[in-house]
């Protein structure tokens, strides 16, 4: 296990530096009334995205692409209650009007969690096989 333990560290801290999954989060910034900015984490955007405005009934009001600085426009008069960007490459976003714009839960410490979880996983079954192994020579 003393020999592993290297290996185990440099495996963390490479799951730690990979940043690219970061920036396949969608996310929609409310930006004034009637505008929205949708973007991913890395701040790019998708111009085949689409925006689709819906009222409480679960109606279509209004849809529509992004435009090239990544913005949505929608009549402010809308009774819009939701409104889902999509940009046809599985990335799905729904953000519901009048909600304070959040990042959500660091993609970091879940992935240091289940780095550690698997780490924790492989030195149990390396104990055990060992454990077998010291077993069966005696």
């Amino acid at each position: 296990m003393k020999n592993n333990i290297p290996l185990f560290l440099l495996i963390l801290l490479i799951s730690l530096s990979a940043s690219p999954a970061l920036a396949h989060r969608m996310l929609i910034e409310p930006v004034d009334e009637g505008l929205i900015k949708v973007v991913y984490e890395d701040g790019r955007f998708s111009r085949r995205t689409e925006v689709f405005v819906y009222n409480l009934q679960g109606e279509e009001l209004h849809s529509g692409k992004l435009d090239n600085q990544g913005y949505f426009h929608y009549p402010p008069e809308l009774d819009a209650v939701l409104v889902v960007a999509d940009d046809g490459l599985g990335h799905r976003v729904e953000w519901h009007v009048g909600e304070d714009f959040t990042m959500g839960s660091p993609r970091g410490i879940t992935i240091t969690i289940v780095v550690i979880l698997f780490c924790l996983i492989a030195g149990f079954f390396h104990l055990r096989v060992k454990k077998r192994r010291v077993q069966q020579s005696s």
